[in-house]
């Protein structure tokens, strides 16, 4: 021990073991773009956080058991170990002798956006870096790739470094970290899974070890439930540690002890179980983070134990000071320096934190480089320099190191661009070795810096794990191939064997096509229905866009390449049809039936029938469907041909593809827990599930062995699989077992040369020849017969073994094949509709068992025929300033040519020089004047003689309307409306006052048919007209009259709710014991009103009649102090009793939460008690009359006053008090103007020369 003791406080051996406790991120990732337009370059592309999320969660639903919810990911090493039993016991071999084609390095093409400084090169996403403890002079390194497996190179400081794959299956696992038994080299340990964002999650396989340094692996006994691992480390002693980051697992912190080979669960009391990082400093404390994504503040934390060989779940220790951890940490350690990158909730790290004694405290750093673009959740890593605690390297989307600690920052690093070091985006680990070397493990591969930073080059050439989704393969050039690929774009392949591509684009890379009888249009694929394109065979791409959010993340797509259309998914229940994809940016979203809401998962275009396309579909929360689609290029018709037994729910369709004929299907779906291999003989009328023997694992793709609809060969999750004999459950499946144990997605097939190539998702492309591919001949002896102007017939001679013919006509000048027939038996073909005097080329291939062959071409040339003149002219629809003029169609005609005259003039005017419709509209003729017109047919290379004939326009003339109406009368407006005139171009509308002589104009010249009438004095009759304007015959016609009455003036609100009493300065003053009517409208509306109390007591407010929930409050003079309240629920009514002292009060109406009405009143209430109010002196007598009329008025009053002869004044006050006006009284009939005063109510007070009031009357103002 006290040799062990030694070794572990040297600086190597303590770096080494901070190495060793670096956490490897284990998540899948993607992103989306763009919308319906062409550009005539690639743009540079990376993921986003959100893509980065959908890609995760797209690969769940494509894989997840529908009955559990989640991937179950168990079974896929219960897979790995039924295909080794069955190669190790020798009861599978491989069918098939496969070519990696790679590719082992690749470079950037001339079309991508994505440039690479210095030219680097990419291998695919590595979360995992191990520097071997076994190794003295620290270069062996392994590397973990997601689905690319296990790796190891013995030099790391060579360039290019040798790599050796270890187990291919692992890729499938999705490794997240490595560590070592630094008492025993030979022990290995790795975790599996992703780290969790959501509860459905690929949770991985537990935790893996070695005992023969990394020869063989095989899972560690009782770790199947620790899910999502994010990093696993030993101590000094060989205890495990395991850290998991689940959602939906409270495995958390486990210590397995080495010496009683027991598991331990150390989760920090009161902490969440989910654990991003922990790191052991070689001072033997281990520090943890828990908390991510969202967890709570109040169970997130950081905690550190001196005694991890032996600490319980409630003996950590909690820092005196701390740093944020609900989202996402990544640690980092030095002996007692410790860093941390905390995430916000923005998935940002804003500040970077110090400690500097062991984690006891912490504190931010100068300042933090913005560097992880918002996707702290997923990518982020931390290094120490081992001889040097304030040099440090942080990484995410580039990488920034400080030599301060902390107190600045530069960057080291570009992901894209020509200048700066080049390092790919999104970093998930960082380890920086006590030789100042440092290692970055990134969604690109792996770069090495040999200066602590200042340089970089990656290690990327001949590690091979590029993740495919898709391969296509070119017609003729043998070994040019396109791969599409996870993160890493489209990749253009073209050596015999293992050997570099191109990445012709940046981004992610989906499904991929080559034309197959013009092989220099080729297609990649970015995320959704966002393309890529070549015209020139690969040289040069541009992008045509269709939608970034329309369809599959990774879209399914497939080429008709005799027909030139490209079929994908669209959104629910439609998929999208492309009609020009080697020229042009059509795209039209189908909608479909049978895909119960769905989305296309899966397309195939039948070889066999034009326009015939096969959909599958399917998905979480989906009933899965199939469907044939006959027409597709226009107006499909859809048929569901799903059988009974393959409509498990969330169940997906993951491909279709078809045997020798369209009888012959086979189908496969991607799911766990289901039957994932369907075939057909008749079509779709019955299905048998095949699965046979085959483990539970997702099915990617599928195919009948070529011509052979006994035999089948299958993509899926642990390689290549076949069968010899198709025999429903019978079925007995093999592994090839010379295949890479991994995934794989796709196969594609020429027929030519017999070609199989299969893409695989984490070990780039492989190819095998299949066997003699079936043969079939060439059509011979050729010939037309029966050639008219319009028609032929075609045929040709037998050819041995071909079952059927298709046959296929253009006229010599087009481009544009026409199918004349398809599969037919027969050895001729009749052809009709055609162009006379033409010549055509005409196409036949043979279909054989298995095999189509080449086509044959000829050519026929159609006769020329007489053009006979058209009959059946007439004239119809004749106005004073237009007419239709038709004929009877002609055989053989191409067009028709149309002129016409006044029958006066000598010159024709041209009215169509070649329409092929068989009528023509003239327009703008003389009216009441005879016209003469004459049509002539146009044949091929003919023109018939005219044929004439004459007509007479009529006589021009401009009715009135009809139909006058009126609606929506109120009390101030209403609208008029009539009936169309023919031939009138726009109307003229009048309006007045039955009493009134005078019209006023409403509208000139409108092209409507009504018209709004505001202003209008209520409970008034009023009389309307209206006139058409025929301008094309220069006429009006006479008017037409109607009359409608405006309706009564509305009674609420009262005079007292006046428009400035929004607050109490604008209150009205109200009278006790009266009703006042008042509206809340609009939504917090406030209604005020004035009151004043002469002598003290009591009075009661109410408020009733409410619409909705009003309240009250009471106000003392100030308008501002409150006195009192009343709020009662929904409309019961509320109320405010109280003694008053004298004094000036304001009661404020209100809508509670917003309430509000504008066409229900409410009623309040000032009812006096105790309390008691003086009016104004009032002088009156029995010989004094006062009279004020009319009351209310609109625009003037008059004052009738006899019985005092003395000097008079007359006041107007509002009722605030405020005085308006004043005029002296000296007649009997005084008359005062009103017209200025805004509507309300208002005082008129009379008063003598002693200033004693006489009279005093309120009046309203309408």
């Amino acid at each position: 021990m006290q040799v062990l003791k030694n070794i572990f406080e040297t600086t190597s051996f303590q770096t080494k073991l901070c190495v060793m406790l670096k956490h490897f991120f284990s998540i899948l990732v993607f992103t989306g773009l763009i919308t319906a337009t062409a550009t005539a370059q690639v743009q540079q592309v990376r993921e986003n956080p959100a893509g980065i999320s959908t890609r995760l969660q797209f690969e769940i639903d494509k894989t997840k058991d529908p009955a559990l919810g989640y991937v179950p990911q168990s079974r896929l090493v219960e897979a790995y170990r039924v295909r080794s039993e069955r190669i190790k016991n020798n009861t599978a071999s491989s069918l098939f002798s496969w070519t990696e084609r790679g590719p082992n390095s690749d470079a950037v093409g001339a079309s991508n956006g994505n440039t690479r400084p210095g030219n680097g090169k990419t291998s695919g996403r590595v979360r995992a870096i191990w520097e071997d403890l076994g190794d003295a002079t620290g270069k062996t390194v392994w590397i973990g790739g997601i689905d690319g497996g296990l790796w190891k190179t013995n030099d790391i400081t060579a360039n290019p470094a040798t790599w050796t794959p270890i187990n291919d299956f692992f890729g499938n696992l999705a490794i997240g970290s490595i560590c070592q038994d630094p008492t025993d080299v030979n022990t290995m340990y790795f975790g599996t899974g992703e780290k969790a964002i959501n509860a459905d999650a690929v949770r991985g396989a537990g935790i893996w070890m070695s005992t023969d340094h990394g020869v063989n692996w095989s899972v560690m006994p009782g770790t199947s439930g620790f899910w999502n691992v994010s990093k696993v480390l030993c101590d000094a002693s060989g205890n495990l540690y395991v850290a998991c980051n689940s959602i939906s697992n409270t495995a958390g912190l486990q210590r397995y002890t080495k010496s009683t080979g027991t598991w331990t669960n150390i989760t920090p009391s009161g902490l969440d179980p989910r654990v991003p990082d922990m790191v052991l400093s070689s001072t033997g404390r281990l520090h943890v983070s828990c908390g991510y994504y969202n967890t709570a503040t109040a169970s997130a934390g950081y905690r550190y134990t001196d005694n991890p060989a032996s600490v319980t779940a409630a003996g950590w220790t909690s820092p005196a000071t701390t740093f944020p951890t609900q989202y996402n940490v990544a640690l980092a350690c030095n002996g007692n320096t410790l860093y941390a990158l905390p995430s916000t909730s923005a998935f940002e790290v804003t500040t970077i934190y110090k400690s500097t004694n062991g984690g006891a405290n912490w504190a931010a750093t100068g300042t933090t480089p913005a560097f992880t673009s918002g996707q702290a959740w997923y990518c982020m890593a931390v290094a120490i320099d081992p001889a040097n605690a304030n040099n440090v390297i942080v990484g995410s989307l580039d990488c920034y190191k400080t030599t301060n600690g902390g107190t600045s920052w530069s960057k080291i690093s570009e992901w894209v661009g020509t200048t700066g070091q080049y390092v790919h985006a999104d970093q998930q680990i960082i380890t920086w070795r006590s030789n100042n070397q440092v290692l970055v493990g990134c969604d690109g591969g792996v770069h090495y810096s040999a200066n602590g930073g200042t340089n970089f080059s990656d290690r990327n050439q001949g590690l091979r794990i590029k993740q495919f989704y898709s391969v296509a393969i070119h017609p003729t050039s043998t070994n040019y191939f396109l791969a599409g690929a996870q993160d890493n774009g489209v990749h253009q392949l073209n050596n015999a064997g293992l050997g570099a591509s191109v990445e012709v684009t940046g981004g992610d890379g989906a499904f991929v096509h080559i034309d197959q009888d013009q092989g220099q249009f080729q297609w990649g694929s970015y995320v959704y229905n966002q393309y890529r394109r070549s015209t020139n065979s690969g040289s040069s791409w541009t992008s045509v866009n269709f939608s970034s959010s329309a369809g599959q993340f990774i879209n399914p797509t497939d080429y008709d390449d005799v027909n030139n259309i490209m079929y994908a998914s669209g959104n629910a229940n439609t998929f999208v049809r492309w009609s020009n994809p080697q020229s042009g940016s059509t795209f039209t979203a189908v909608t479909m039936s049978g895909l119960s809401s769905g989305k296309v998962t899966a397309v195939k275009v039948s070889p066999y029938t034009n326009h015939t396309v096969f959909f599958g579909g399917g998905g979480s929360g989906i009933t899965p469907s199939l469907i044939k689609a006959t027409s597709a290029n226009a107006t499909p018709a859809f048929t569901s041909i799903i059988g009974t037994g393959m409509t498990t729910a969330s169940a997906r369709i993951s491909c279709i593809e078809l045997g020798t004929n369209e009888q012959n299907i086979i189908v496969v779906y991607s799911n766990y827990g289901v039957n994932n291999v369907w075939v057909t003989t008749n079509g779709g009328t019955s299905w048998t599930t095949i699965d046979g023997n085959l483990p539970d694992m997702p099915v990617r793709w599928a195919m009948f062995y070529p011509g052979d609809n006994t035999r089948a060969i299958l993509a899926t999750e642990t390689g290549i699989w076949q069968t010899s004999l198709i025999n429903g459950a019978s079925t007995v499946w093999d592994p090839e077992s010379g295949f890479p144990n991994v995934r794989t997605d796709m196969l594609q097939y020429r027929a030519s040369d017999g070609l199989l190539a299969a893409a695989t998702h984490g070990r780039g492309v492989f190819t095998t020849i299949i066997g003699a591919a079936p043969s079939c001949g060439t059509v011979s002896g050729l010939s037309s017969s029966a050639v008219t102007a319009s028609s032929a017939t075609v045929s040709w001679a037998a050819l041995s073994g071909a079952l059927n013919y298709d046959v296929d006509y253009k006229l010599n000048a087009s481009s544009t094949w026409t199918n004349a027939a398809t599969a037919t038996t027969s050895l001729s073909a009749a052809l009709s509709g055609l162009a006379e005097n033409s010549l055509y080329d005409f196409r036949v291939r043979a279909n054989c068992t298995g095999a189509t062959g080449a086509y044959a071409q000829a050519q026929f040339t159609t006769l020329a025929s007489t053009c006979t003149e058209p009959s059946g002219l007439t004239a119809s629809a004749i106005t004073a300033t237009g007419a239709t003029v038709s004929w009877t169609a002609v055989s053989g005609a191409l067009n028709y040519t149309v002129d016409y005259k006044l029958n006066s003039s000598f010159t024709w005017i041209n009215a169509a020089a070649a329409t092929t419709n068989l009528s023509v509209n003239l327009s703008g003729l003389t009216a009441g004047s005879l016209y003469d017109y004459r049509v002539r047919t146009n044949c091929n290379g003919l023109n018939s003689i005219y044929s004439q004939a004459q007509f007479t326009t009529t006589t021009a003339s401009c009715d009135a309307p009809s139909g006058l109406t009126s609606g929506s009368v109120t009390a101030s407006s209403a609208t008029v409306s009539w009936t169309a005139v023919s031939g009138a171009a726009n109307y003229d509308v009048d309006y007045k006052l039955n009493s009134s002589g005078t019209w006023t104009n409403a509208a000139t010249g409108t092209t409507g048919l009504s018209v709004n009438l505001g202003s209008l004095t209520a409970s008034s009759l009023y009389d309307w007209r209206v006139r058409a304007n025929c301008t094309a015959v220069g006429l009006s016609s006479s008017y037409a009259q109607a009359q409608f009455t405006t309706a009564a003036a509305p009674t609420c609100p009262g005079p007292y709710d006046v428009s400035t009493n929004g607050t109490s300065g604008g209150a009205a003053t109200i009278p006790f014991n009266t009703d006042i009517k008042g509206l809340i409208s609009p939504a917090n509306d406030n209604d005020y009103y004035r009151f004043v109390i002469t002598t003290g007591g009591t009075a009661t407010i109410t408020l009733s009649t409410l619409p909705f929930d009003y309240d009250i409050r009471l106000y003392s003079s100030n308008g501002t102090s409150q006195l009192a309240i009343s709020q009662n629920s929904g409309t019961a009514n509320e109320t405010i009793t109280r003694t008053y002292t004298e004094g000036t009060y304001f009661v404020r109406v209100y809508g509670f939460n917003g309430a509000n009405s504008a066409t229900s009143c409410y009623t309040l209430r000032v009812q006096l008690g105790t309390a008691t109010v003086q009016e104004p002196e009032v002088i009156t007598s029995a010989d004094v009359k006062v009279k004020l009329f009319p009351n209310p008025a609109t625009d003037r009053m008059t004052l009738y006053m006899v019985g005092d002869n003395s000097r008079k004044e007359l006041k107007l006050y509002d009722l605030s008090g405020k005085l308006i006006y004043s005029q002296p009284v000296n007649d009997m009939f005084t008359t005062f103007d009103l017209h200025k005063l805004v509507k309300g109510v208002y005082l008129v007070k009379v008063s003598g020369p002693d200033g004693k009031v006489l009279h005093s009357e309120r009046i309203v103002k309408n």
